[in-house]
C-alpha cells in the first residue's frame, strides 16, 4: 500500500513538471530583443526572438497570445549550433507564413543533450527528496521507478525557472506540494 502511494505521489510530481499549460502567468507587455533573455548564446536568443516575431507579429499565429507568450516557450530552448541559429534568423525574416523555414523549428534547433541532462538532474533531485522523506531506501531505487513515469528524451526545452525550482525541490518539506511556479519546467513538442 505504501509503495503504491509513493508511486502515485512521484507520478504526480513528474506529470506536474512537464505539462505545458495555457494558464501560465504571462507578461502583458511585449519585450524587445534587447530585453529578451533565454537559454543559450546570443545567437540562440536571436533565433528565439526571430521565431516569435515570425509567429506573432508577421503571421499572427493564434497559438500565442503575445510575443511574450511565445518567448516564454522559445526561451526554454538552447540551440544546437550558433551557425544554424544565425542562419535561421535570416530565414525567418524572409519566410512566408505557410511553413516554418527548413531546419529552424524548435525540434530541429534544440540541443537535446542539455535538456536530457536537466531532466535527469530534476529526477535525481526529486529522488533525493523522496529518500530524505523515507519514501525510498536509495536514490537508485527511486530512479529505477522514475524512468517508468518520465522519459527525458521526449523534451525539447527547459523553462527559465528550472534552476530556482530544482533548488526548491531539493528542500521541499515532506508534507508539501510542488510550488505552483515549479509545476512547469520542461517543454515537449
Amino acid at each position: 500500500m505504501m509503495k503504491t502511494k509513493n508511486i502515485l505521489c512521484i507520478a504526480g510530481m513528474f506529470l506536474l513538471t512537464v505539462m505545458w499549460g495555457c494558464d501560465r502567468d504571462e507578461a502583458d507587455v511585449d519585450m524587445t530583443r534587447e530585453e529578451h533573455r533565454g537559454r543559450g548564446s546570443e545567437a540562440c536568443q536571436d533565433w528565439q526572438y526571430a521565431a516569435c516575431t515570425f509567429w506573432v507579429s508577421k503571421c499572427q499565429n493564434f497559438a500565442f497570445q503575445s510575443l511574450s507568450d511565445c518567448l516564454d516557450l522559445y526561451a526554454a530552448h538552447s540551440c544546437r549550433s550558433d551557425v544554424a541559429a544565425t542562419d535561421c534568423v535570416a530565414r525567418y525574416e524572409t519566410a512566408e507564413c505557410s511553413q516554418v523555414p527548413a531546419g529552424c523549428s524548435r525540434s530541429e534547433m534544440t540541443d537535446r543533450a542539455s535538456v536530457v541532462a536537466n531532466c535527469e538532474a530534476w529526477l535525481e533531485a526529486i529522488c533525493e527528496n523522496n529518500v530524505a522523506c523515507g519514501h525510498y531506501p536509495s536514490v537508485a531505487a527511486c530512479l529505477d521507478e522514475a524512468v517508468d513515469y518520465l522519459d527525458c528524451t521526449r523534451f525539447v526545452g527547459t523553462y527559465m525557472n528550472f534552476e530556482d525550482c530544482i533548488d526548491e525541490i531539493r528542500q521541499l518539506p515532506c508534507d508539501a506540494k510542488v510550488p505552483t511556479d515549479c509545476r512547469y519546467v520542461f517543454t515537449s513538442l
